[in-house]
């Protein structure tokens, strides 16, 4: 199922079953309780999430309840009791879910920013108390026993702090965590011949490709100025024909739809810098401590700016911007792209050099 089609249904049917179904008062918690965590999209918004959730482990049994795309971020981090994934919340396990952990659960946190579908899996568990973000669906808001805004001024590394926040007193996040990854993954991205230092360049987009990613042609000028370095084109298995096309024109190699997402953690690591459109790869590479350069169109660095020191973002606001506002349920198909457009090669090239030469150790030649 497209990420539109299931936007409306989420947006009709969600909206119908969220008026039909009743709140309910608060319940009474102890110190420590059972916390369940319902992320089901956004490879960027799991790595935003995550220094929050850490804190809570300290004071509660915390579970996720995520989508296998998300998998990859919260596997490996021993904190967690246990990670329970799904292909989307319309997955037929989700309701042997809800009829194995009706009234398990203290707290239950919906980390969705708008979406009903979440927020109606986590009312039918039946928690003590359900958290999450308030939304323009008042419908959904009034299932919420505990909620916050989203302060559109506001990183979302702290917005999602002021959620889990709620829950319990947790420390302000000051980095992001990184996505851990075996030994094998290591030997693997260790095998691939591409001679240090070498730069890593992520061309898709997030969902709507036509909307996020700056132009290919952009890219492949960007890659023939770029000197003394090697260019690596990552990205997903639909990426694989845009990130070929380029490598065709250019000296790059391409490993899109060739690593997983842990290999690709592993291989941004090791990187001099990270070029990516606002998209998942972005915040994976500043997970990893990676210099990063983000190039921002319909959304705004103020939410999503690859967060860490040093990393740098580029974006040239318009009257229209920022047209995709997740929190408020919109995501504007625009096709112009005017905002990506207006981003130079130049102003990309001199970002990398930028973001390069505040890291000593990963100088290029």
């Amino acid at each position: 199922m497209g990420i539109a089609i299931a936007r409306k249904i989420d947006r009709y049917l969600g909206h119908l079953f969220c008026f039909l179904l009743k709140g309910k008062d608060e319940g009474k918690v102890g110190k420590k309780n059972r916390v369940l965590i319902i992320k089901l999209s956004g490879i960027g918004d799991g790595i935003l999430l995550l220094p929050s959730i850490k804190p809570l482990t300290r004071d509660h049994e915390v579970t996720l309840l995520i989508s296998r795309q998300l998998a990859p971020i919260f596997s490996g981090k021993k904190y967690l009791r246990r990670i329970i994934t799904v292909k989307s919340p319309l997955d037929p396990k989700v309701v042997k879910i809800i009829l194995w952990s009706r009234g398990y659960f203290d707290y239950i946190i919906d980390a969705g920013q708008a979406y009903s579908f979440p927020t109606i899996l986590a009312h039918l568990l039946r928690p003590k108390v359900l958290v999450g973000f308030s939304s323009i669906n008042r419908s959904r808001d009034k299932l919420l026993q505990r909620k916050v805004s989203i302060d559109p001024a506001r990183h979302m590394v702290f917005c999602y702090y002021d959620l889990c926040s709620l829950v319990g007193k947790i420390p302000k996040p000051k980095r992001l965590e990184k996505v851990e990854y075996s030994r094998e993954d290591e030997e693997l991205v260790g095998r691939i011949p591409i001679q240090r230092p070498y730069i890593c360049i992520s061309p898709g987009g997030s969902g709507s490709k036509v909307l996020v990613a700056w132009p290919e042609e952009r890219f492949i000028e960007l890659i023939r100025r770029l000197k003394g370095c090697s260019i690596v084109l990552t990205g997903d298995k639909n990426d694989k024909e845009l990130c070929e096309r380029i490598a065709r024109d250019t000296p790059a190699i391409s490993l899109a739809g060739n690593l997983t997402l842990k290999q690709l953690s592993c291989l941004y690591e090791g990187a001099a810098c990270v070029v990516s459109n606002d998209s998942g790869p972005m915040h994976i590479s500043a997970a990893m401590n990676a210099p990063t350069v983000g190039l921002f169109g319909p959304d705004t660095p103020i939410r999503y700016a690859p967060f860490g020191k040093g990393n740098i973002s580029l974006y040239k606001k318009m009257h229209c911007s920022p047209c995709r506002k997740a929190y408020l349920a919109s995501w504007n198909e625009c096709k112009a792209q005017y905002c990506m457009q207006k981003i130079l090669v130049g102003e990309v090239e001199q970002a990398v050099k930028n973001a390069v030469s505040a890291q000593p150790l990963r100088q290029l030649s």
